[in-house]
């Protein structure tokens, strides 16, 4: 259940931190000096995060001692109510990264990682046409449930896209990570593999381990997730997410850039994109539909094995 909430504090987040023995002056200083340098830098909290200062719990317990909030945990908690779920659009849950929990005496209860802005709280009112309470949540779980709570649409049973299909070969599967190392010019380095030449061409190679990976552990869906500093490569199996691989910011654009061009889709587009591709990997094919959308840390990319159709 959600923690009680307080009184509001009057003092800084990076004040109440030192407070709290959770950083020291130099690490708020160091956290400052960042915050100035960087242009459209995040809020001080979450540089402190980044930064290896502090966790994401340390963070969330202290922004409610900040602001009087509650705070939920979305592990441990009741799961959402699918009608106040419903309330928001998915668009808007991953956009704001809020998620409707239940309705208390007739308010809506909305999870955040922030306390909310005005615009914030104009804006659930304006979708929901409920007021709403605001609780805040470890932001890595609140990332997860809306995961969850609003599948990705590829997840959707659906006829597939006409038109050509790229074609990948996997007769040569590489090896799994972190045998498998993404280079900055877009080659793939694959170590300690039999046969391997050491250096081979990314795009498709790239592709392939991706969805050997897939085959490996019985997912019917990949989803490529952007969660700054990390990618997270999540399974689908059986119906249920899971993450298998977690990937440096870095490494993980380039596979879903790889991906996105081996389906011939726009690598920089921040708009939702659909395409396809035949496989010749046994364990996950042989036709994947591929597609892209924008959430609220960067975007999610899922390929999904094509489910069969009535007619087919």
């Amino acid at each position: 259940m959600a923690r009680p909430a307080g009184s509001p504090s009057p003092l800084r987040i990076g004040e109440l931190l030192v407070r709290r023995a959770l950083i020291d002056p130099n690490d708020l200083a160091l956290a400052l000096s960042e915050q100035e340098l960087s242009t459209g830098s995040a809020p001080l909290g979450r540089l402190l995060v980044r930064l290896g200062a502090i966790d994401e719990d340390d963070l969330t317990v202290t922004l409610a001692e900040q602001s009087g909030m509650r705070v939920v945990d979305l592990d441990r908690d009741p799961p959402p109510e699918s009608s106040a779920v419903g309330r928001i659009t998915r668009e808007a849950a991953f956009r704001l990264q809020a998620l409707p929990l239940r309705y208390e005496e007739g308010r809506l209860v909305v999870a955040l990682a922030e306390p909310p802005s005005r615009e914030v709280r104009r804006e659930i009112l304006k979708l929901s046409g409920r007021q709403a309470d605001f609780v805040l949540a470890n932001a890595r779980l609140l990332a997860d449930a809306i995961e969850r709570w609003y599948p990705h649409p590829s997840m959707v049973n659906a006829a597939p896209p006409t038109g050509a299909a790229a074609t990948i070969d996997l007769e040569l599967r590489p090896a799994l990570a972190p045998s498998l190392h993404f280079q900055a010019d877009g080659r793939v380095e694959v170590a300690g593999t039999r046969g391997a030449s050491g250096v081979t061409p990314a795009t498709d190679r790239v592709v392939a381990w991706l969805f050997a990976h897939a085959a490996d552990v019985g997912a019917s869906a990949v989803h490529l997730v952007e969660q700054p500093p990390d990618l997270r490569v999540r399974a689908s199996v059986n119906g249920r997410l899971r993450d298998t691989t977690v990937l440096p910011a870095t490494t993980g654009d380039i596979l879903v850039r790889r991906v996105l061009r081996a389906v011939g889709l726009d690598v920089d587009a921040a708009v939702p994109q659909n395409g396809w591709l035949y496989s010749a990997e046994p364990g996950f094919g042989p036709r994947v539909r591929v597609t892209t959308a924008p959430t609220g840390t960067g975007r999610t990319v899922v390929c999904a094995m094509e489910r069969p159709t009535a007619s087919s």
